[in-house]
């Protein structure tokens, strides 16, 4: 659990990040360069804190939540569920770049985390 808490308020802390820099770069208050650099070290930030936390913990939790006897359908559903969301962001992501601009994109992505 504390592992969790930690992985999540450094996601939420890198994504809040990014949306500052959206919005500077949207806003072109900062140079391109800048924000480049910024969200690379952003992103870096956030991976560091999604890998331990928010990325392993689900799969191993997955793994022992359900009964003996369901766990393998359990487990395969749970991971269609997860490359289908997968999948829907990664459609979704240039589209919502594109309409609504950098800042506003990673305000609804710093939401939904």
């Amino acid at each position: 659990r504390p592992l969790l808490i930690r992985s999540l308020i450094g996601c939420c802390a890198a994504t809040i990040g990014m949306t500052v820099v959206g919005f500077l770069l949207d806003a072109e208050k900062a140079s391109q360069e800048a924000c480049g650099w910024s969200f690379m070290g952003l992103l870096i930030m956030y991976l560091a804190f999604f890998a331990p936390g928010m990325g392993a913990v689900p799969w191993v939790v997955n793994a022992e939540i359900y009964p003996n006897a369901l766990r393998s359908d359990a487990a395969s559903i749970a991971t269609m569920v997860n490359w289908a969301s997968n999948a829907l962001v990664s459609q979704l992501f240039p589209i919502l770049l594109g309409a609504a601009g950098t800042g506003p994109t990673f305000a609804v992505i710093a939401g939904l985390v």
